[in-house]
């Protein structure tokens, strides 16, 4: 912090830095949102994807093989 002896000086350098930490958080948060929305879609991706690979994999152990169709 600088040496400011000025009461009023003081007072705005305070103000100065809360606004930016106010507007840090802000930004934060949005990066934050934007990635837990990616997570979300990433997952059902995922799991769409692993209900998939157990469906052709139970086709493959009951030995009825797979086509096309059964893995779309």
């Amino acid at each position: 912090m600088s040496d400011v002896s000025d009461p009023g000086e003081r007072l705005i350098e305070i103000e100065s830095k809360i606004s930016f930490q106010e507007r840090t958080i802000e930004v934060l948060n949005e990066v934050v949102t934007e990635q837990q929305n990616l997570i979300d879609r990433l997952t059902v991706r995922i799991d769409r994807m692993a209900a998939r690979i157990d469906r052709i994999t139970d086709s493959f152990a009951d030995g009825s093989g797979s086509s096309a169709e059964d893995v779309a």
